[in-house]
């Protein structure tokens, strides 16, 4: 079962145990979304990326925090700095990749929200509760198929990949004999990810 019996994600390394700093490894691996933050930052030339760095370290945050003691607001800060970060990135694509107006640019968002809250809603139970984030990695690949095509910058699909291999780690966690699970490489992966994707908005993306 991926949930306690208070409703927050059940991993391996927690186990049943309520404790503060029940998951040690799960936590110090947050060190990769502050490590993200920490090379991006170089680069920074502006407020998107500026943001994007920002937010690395803010989802680290979270993160630690819910896994140091989950509740309801620790799962929030969790849950929610990664979705606002997600919608931001999808934002820089649209508008300054993609070249779509403000108002196309809307629609993309509203049309992503719609599809992945219905995908969410069917699938969500499946895969140690992981289908959530199936949308991401397939925005990703979409989006990232778009910009191979009209700039010739294979970056995003390569994104898509890398979190569709750091999803495997997530949806195995309970499943392992390591008494650590698998959940801290999914942090790992995704602080890797972050970085990867802010770079490119920062090296490549025309404002």
């Amino acid at each position: 079962m991926r949930k306690g019996e208070h409703g927050f994600d059940l991993y391996k390394e927690r186990g049943q145990q309520s404790a503060l700093f029940s998951e040690p490894i799960n936590t110090l691996s947050n060190v990769a979304f502050f490590a993200a933050a920490f090379i991006t930052m170089p680069f920074v030339k502006d407020w998107l990326d500026g943001i994007l760095s920002a937010g690395c370290i803010i989802v680290g945050l979270g993160s630690v925090l819910y896994h140091s003691r989950p509740c309801k607001f620790t799962m929030y800060w969790d849950t929610g700095a990664i979705v606002m970060w997600v919608y931001f990135y999808l934002f820089i694509w649209a508008h300054y990749i993609a070249g779509l107006n403000i108002w196309w640019t809307l629609g993309t968002l509203t049309t992503f929200t719609l599809l992945s809250s219905a995908f969410i809603k069917k699938f969500s139970t499946y895969l140690n509760g992981s289908m959530d984030y199936i949308p991401v990695i397939a925005a990703l690949l979409v989006c990232g198929s778009i910009t191979w095509w009209q700039h010739g910058h294979s970056h995003l699909v390569m994104a898509g990949l890398l979190a569709a291999v750091s999803l495997v780690f997530r949806v195995v966690d309970n499943d392992v004999k390591l008494s650590s699970g698998t959940h801290f490489l999914w942090h790992i992966l995704n602080g890797f990810l972050m970085a990867q994707l802010t770079l490119y908005v920062s090296m490549y993306v025309v404002r």
